[in-house]
């Protein structure tokens, strides 16, 4: 059994006009979304890459301020606290721990 179209005045080129006209508009928005998607998608990496970077930093400047403080104390700091504060340093350049930044005193000396 055949399904005829009704044209309603209007030939079968017409309607296949149309219809290819309305068929390119669909695919015109299917390639400018993924185009968008494409451009979302490199933002995020962009955002990921560049906090990556930052996180790299912290961990170098944090181990940076570890060394100094140890450098500048290391006749008055027992074996255990340089072992520590070393370990430390170590943990934070690997990656092992993150948004932990030691702070320092006098009273660090005596532990």
């Amino acid at each position: 059994m055949e399904k005829k179209v009704e044209t309603k005045g209007y030939t079968n080129e017409d309607v296949c006009n149309s219809r290819a006209e309305k068929l390119k508009e669909t695919w015109t928005n299917v390639i400018n979304a993924q185009k968008k998607l494409y451009e979302e998608h490199d933002d995020i990496v962009d955002r990921i890459n560049s906090n990556k970077e930052r996180i790299k930093e912290l961990r170098k400047e944090e181990a940076s301020n570890v060394i100094e403080y140890v450098r500048g104390r290391l006749n008055r700091l027992s074996a255990s606290r340089i072992d520590i504060l070393l370990c430390h340093c170590q943990n934070m350049l690997n990656g092992n721990i993150d948004n932990t930044v030691l702070t320092f005193s006098e009273g660090d000396l005596e532990k």
